[in-house]
């Protein structure tokens, strides 16, 4: 966790079908606990929305997609690493990714929410985490 707040990287192969509006009402119909919200977002200085929100009652998790080949270039590069999640040619093959970091989170209190967004990202949209903080990949 850096400066109190979890980012990571969710690299999205090829094969992936993700988008906005499939994120939007992938999260928007789930529950963790209650009904989570889920809306698009825009960065500061932006006029278009390029990525989006959920909100787990309070606290948030924000996730912005990336494309073009600077983002493959850096997937190229991750595809070096060991123990990757995938086999090489398929990291390196991503041109697209989410940047997601959320609301600040000093006593962990929300560990189980960022998992649990993470855990959706990877099993619906088939993403590959790489956690910079902690150095990996996530299981």
């Amino acid at each position: 966790m850096a400066d109190g707040k979890y980012e990571v990287l969710a690299l999205l192969p090829e094969s992936s079908d993700f988008t906005l509006d499939a994120a939007l009402a992938h999260f928007g119909k789930l529950r963790f606990g209650k009904k989570l919200k889920a809306e698009l977002a825009t960065l500061k200085g932006r006029r278009k929305p390029s990525g989006f929100r959920v909100d787990y009652g309070g606290w948030s998790v924000y996730a912005f997609l990336e494309s073009g080949k600077d983002v493959l270039s850096e997937s190229r590069e991750f595809a070096e690493d060991e123990d990757l999640p995938a086999p090489a040619d398929v990291i390196a093959g991503c041109s697209r990714r989410l940047s997601v970091w959320s609301d600040e989170d000093e006593e962990a209190d929300y560990s189980d929410h960022i998992m649990h967004f993470t855990d959706e990202l990877r099993e619906r949209f088939g993403a590959f985490i790489l956690d910079f903080v902690n150095g990996g990949w996530w299981r």
